[in-house]
């Protein structure tokens, strides 16, 4: 690496670290967080926000999804996913049901206290990304989600090529 490029692989890394705050930005409070708000979108899958006729006789979005279906939609571990689900669960946000057809299966759907943090916090989301596209440019935008698509999917690319590197020399280092 020449001496102007040295400094790229520290910039990154702190432009990343601040990306990530950002998140702390939208989700600074004790309602949800940004990977709870993530997981609820998921469950949620099209639940019109506020609309009664949404919700089941139960006090729930009628929209579900499964355990599974978050765990591949995500790309995060099972771990993780059984983490957050059972997080949201005590906060009352979600059910957590077995499938009636295939008991292995685990139905979740948001409860209506779920939809309606979920319904506060896309507001709050969305006023906040309308103001930043305001000032950053509708086309600045677009060409700054397309480089950082390509930039993420770069790296996963990276770590799954060294993943399969490890497994295939079977010493669990890089």
């Amino acid at each position: 690496m020449n001496d102007t490029n040295s400094d790229i692989p520290f910039q990154m890394t702190k432009s990343m670290f601040r990306f990530k705050r950002i998140s702390s930005t939208l989700f600074n409070h004790d309602e949800v967080s940004f990977v709870e708000f993530i997981v609820m979108m998921r469950i949620l899958g099209g639940c019109k926000y506020g609309d009664p006729e949404e919700f089941e006789s139960g006090g729930g979005c009628s929209r579900s999804t499964t355990f599974s279906d978050i765990r591949n939609s995500l790309n995060i571990s099972k771990a993780a996913v059984s983490q957050i689900l059972h997080a949201l669960k005590r906060k009352g946000r979600i059910r957590m049901e077995s499938d009636p057809a295939d008991r292995r299966r685990i139905v979740l759907s948001l409860t209506q206290d779920g939809c309606s943090v979920l319904d506060d916090m896309n507001r709050r989301v969305t006023h906040i990304m309308d103001e930043t596209v305001s000032r950053f440019g509708e086309e600045n935008m677009l060409t700054f989600i397309g480089m950082f698509d390509r930039f993420a999917d770069i790296i996963h690319t990276i770590g799954q090529e060294r993943a399969l590197l490890t497994k295939e020399r079977g010493n669990g280092k890089f």
